[in-house]
């Protein structure tokens, strides 16, 4: 039998063993409970029955900083990280500077531009310096040009905060979003040149399943509050959480039970883009269902949002329908159903201008779709073997 290392994926044969996600990679998800809570709560800034257009603007852009780092760290501990003293140092720095940027986020960058800027830029560098470091170890000619390409990203990315920071408002705002969206793309755009360095495959769906999770959590704190109280519980409660045990059943019965994790000599980045609309529609769902309990915007606004992020969520779990065996891919009648069903539970839930007890009922019976097809894909093929 041959064995052989691939960009930290262990290969015997044509199986790929999954690289051990250690404690430390969790206690560093950990901060993502509280920076995810901290974003999701720049929507909560309302005016004349909206949310504040800079407070969207802000979220979104949060959420990619956020979630890009989270990628870029991630995918330097799945190729290169050991759990080395000096690999979790740079972690714990890290968790600082997150916490750091959560506590001092605000709905108006055009107030807070410079300190964005310069959290976010000492978080990047703290990325590039990792690759510089490796770099400089690197006895594998193979490593190199890839460690380069995160020279580039990396370094654009500094480069922009940096000019962000000493710039005023609008034009330290347009360079600080320029710096953010080519930090988010040009890895998507670079991915043909690294596949030198393939990724653990199996390690990189497990963190990306535990971030989820983490943002489930988020949902299920945010929901507990609106909903769950002495006052406020009723049969709505009882249905809020259905939705979300049905959101979280669907990213199971996918990614845990129909895509393949064993795959080797792929650079992993569909699997991590398809993730932003996953993690952007958790967010947008548990807005909607707090604007839903709090009566802070309009409702066809709330309905409108809530759909909007059951539409992004399964997007992402359709996408990610590409990583399964081609025998359990959805049939085209799947996609159309799930296509239908939120139209026409949005359309039904905005002409029927009904309680929140009717609009969530109507979001779980348009989300039920999804898992049931996926349910029964999986276990009709696993009958068919």
């Amino acid at each position: 039998m041959v064995r052989g290392r691939e960009g930290g994926a262990v290969v015997s044969g044509e199986k790929v063993v999954a690289k051990r996600v250690e404690l430390s990679e969790l206690f560093f998800d950990l901060v993502f409970v509280y920076a995810i809570s901290c974003s999701t709560a720049l929507l909560r800034q309302v005016e004349s029955g909206l949310p504040r257009l800079a407070a969207v603007l802000s979220f979104a852009t949060v959420i990619v900083v956020l979630v890009n780092s989270w990628m870029v760290e991630t995918v330097f501990t799945n190729r290169f990280g050991s759990n080395s003293r000096r690999d979790v140092g740079f972690m714990l720095a890290s968790m600082v500077l997150v916490l750091l940027l959560s506590a001092n986020l605000s709905a108006d960058l055009v107030t807070s531009i410079r300190a964005f800027s310069l959290l976010v830029g000492a978080w990047t560098l703290l990325l590039l310096v990792q690759y510089a470091l490796r770099y400089r170890e690197s006895a594998n000619d193979g490593e190199r040009p890839y460690i380069r390409l995160f020279f580039l990203v990396l370094g654009l990315r500094v480069a922009c905060l940096a000019v962000a920071a000493l710039l005023e408002y609008p034009l330290g705002l347009l360079v600080l979003l320029v710096g953010v969206v080519l930090g988010w793309v040009l890895p998507g755009l670079l991915s043909s040149r690294m596949r030198v360095v393939p990724i653990n495959f199996p390690h990189l769906t497990e963190r990306l399943s535990l971030l989820v999770i983490i943002s489930f959590g988020e949902t299920i704190v945010d929901v507990a509050g609106g909903y769950f109280g002495a006052a406020s519980f009723s049969l709505a409660s009882v249905l809020v959480f259905v939705l979300v045990a049905t959101l979280f059943v669907t990213y199971v019965v996918e990614f845990d039970g129909l895509a393949r994790r064993d795959r080797a000599g792929i650079t992993g980045n569909g699997m991590i883009y398809l993730h932003y609309p996953v993690l952007f529609g958790i967010s947008s769902v548990t807005v909607a269902l707090s604007y839903l309990a709090e009566g802070l915007v309009s409702r066809p606004f709330a309905v409108c949002l809530l759909y909007a992020g059951l539409a992004l969520f399964q997007l992402g779990v359709l996408l990610g329908c590409g990583y399964n065996s081609v025998t359990q891919r959805p049939s085209a009648g799947l996609v159309a159903g799930v296509s239908l069903a939120m139209p026409l539970g949005l359309a039904a839930s905005l002409v029927s201008g009904g309680s929140t007890l009717v609009v969530v009922g109507l979001a779980c019976a348009s989300s039920v779709v999804l898992p049931l097809g996926l349910r029964s894909l999986a276990v009709r093929t696993a009958g068919g073997e």
